[in-house]
């Protein structure tokens, strides 16, 4: 998985991404809009200010639920990662930091041990604080996403819509406490 992630960094952006002041709002207000207000200006003091970062975009996957990668004996193998970069949303191409938090969000692995490990594989200096801020956006938009499909869908859906909000929001008030 971590080769696969580093094989994204070759990558160049094929367009603008949010900006990281645009991916920690949108992170405040889905937060707050799900857990209450409270949390929303808990989350806007962890991210702290965008700025303190520097960011290093490239055509980054942005699909990291489990059921894009398939586990065997070698390891991850990623099933799909062709153009999700380009959705109609608003992450667009960022820094590679975005996939390895929702790599470690969705597959349940440990960030803190895989950061080390994939910007040694960079020759970068691994920051552990940006990778926190990448996962607590990742998890905001997320909420966002899975609200929204919530508003969307009939009944059927509802139980396992709301079970994978109810687990992104368990994995926040995890982070910010």
């Amino acid at each position: 998985m971590l080769d696969y992630l580093a094989l994204r960094t070759t990558l160049p952006p094929t367009g603008a991404g949010a900006s990281l002041g645009e991916l920690f709002g949108m992170a405040q207000y889905n937060i707050g809009e799900i857990l209450g207000q409270d949390w929303g200006e808990t989350a806007k003091l962890a991210l702290g200010d965008p700025s303190r970062f520097a960011a290093q975009p490239c055509c980054t996957d942005n699909r990291m639920h489990a059921c894009e990668w398939l586990h065997g004996p070698e390891g991850w193998i990623k099933l799909d990662g062709l153009d999700h970069h380009a959705a109609h949303d608003l992450i667009g191409c960022q820094d590679i930091a975005w996939d390895l938090a929702g790599a470690a969000v969705e597959l349940d692995l440990p960030v803190n041990d895989l950061g080390p490990v994939l910007y040694a594989l960079l020759g970068r200096d691994d920051d552990p604080s940006f990778i926190a801020a990448m996962q607590l956006c990742y998890l905001g938009f997320q909420i966002g996403l899975w609200t929204m499909a919530a508003d969307r869908n009939g009944q059927d859906e509802q139980s396992c819509i709301q079970r994978q909000i109810d687990r992104y929001t368990r994995r926040v008030r995890a982070l910010l406490t």
